[in-house]
């Protein structure tokens, strides 16, 4: 039998091993795992808006064969945020509060599952300031609820660090 044909053969089997189902995994804020905390804010602070500012806002990666698809993301992260201790928009008082959207993607190697979440906020049309989360954590089965649990935290993260560095803000100016 001819070596190339039996490599042709060979190589046509590995691939045909790797079809695999595609699922797509919708996230929005009701299917978030975990509470977001809330926070002590030391200022009143008014999110003014939450804007999707980032390159592709329909995919997002993925994990294993999850496919991540966000529904509404900027929706998410204000309904998150306003359970955290942020103000509506129409509150009569406080800082203003602008948060861009940046990145929200979930990317794997083959040993981590890697979420990545980045805002840019300006606070009361002052300079912005980055915020990044990245919770890397070991990839166990690449599950839709693995899928989940990891978006989640990277998003809580990021809100946590966001609320901190308001804090700071709040009171920077309050002492001075």
């Amino acid at each position: 039998m001819n070596p190339g044909f039996v490599l042709c053969l060979f190589a046509a089997g590995l691939l045909a091993g790797c079809e695999g189902n595609v699922k797509r995994v919708t996230i929005n804020e009701g299917q978030l795992v975990g509470k977001q905390r809330i926070t002590q804010i030391r200022c009143p602070l008014r999110l003014k808006q939450v804007v999707d500012a980032r390159s592709t806002t329909n995919q997002s990666g993925g994990l294993g064969w999850n496919q991540v698809v966000l529904d509404d993301a900027p929706l998410m992260v204000q309904q998150q945020l306003l359970k955290a201790g942020l103000l509506p928009a129409t509150a009569a008082q406080g800082r203003d509060v602008v948060v861009k959207l940046k990145h929200m993607y979930m990317s794997q190697n083959h040993m981590t599952k890697n979420p990545v979440v980045v805002y840019e906020v300006v606070l009361d049309g002052g300079e912005p300031f980055i915020v990044r989360a990245q919770p890397t954590k070991m990839n166990w089965n690449s599950s839709t609820g693995e899928t989940l649990s990891a978006f989640s935290s990277a998003l809580r993260q990021a809100n946590d660090q966001l609320l901190a560095a308001l804090n700071q803000r709040c009171s920077a100016v309050a002492g001075g």
